[in-house]
């Protein structure tokens, strides 16, 4: 199994966190910062319609194959957000 890692900036508009990749076999994104942080899978993700992750949760995406592939973005209300993930292939 090969795990990477990394952590970007996320603001008040729409940012890539991570790409798509049709290996993937699962992913965790958390939220390091201190604003909430919405997620989704394309930039069209606002914080209306994203998934909130609080400061100190993340969101966990696995299932044996199954896990989404595509992209994730993410955007906050105001401020910025240090957002750190991880990824796992075969």
């Amino acid at each position: 199994m090969s795990v990477s890692y990394g952590a970007i900036t996320v603001g008040a508009t729409a940012t890539l966190i991570l790409g798509s990749n049709p290996n993937r076999r699962g992913a965790v994104i958390e939220n390091n910062g201190t604003v909430i942080l919405y997620i989704g899978f394309d930039s069209s993700v606002t914080t209306s319609n994203g998934i909130a992750i609080v400061a100190g949760g993340n969101y966990i995406n696995s299932a044996d194959g199954e896990c989404y592939k595509g992209a994730y973005y993410g955007i906050t209300a105001s401020s910025t957000c240090d957002c750190r993930y991880q990824e796992w292939t075969p």
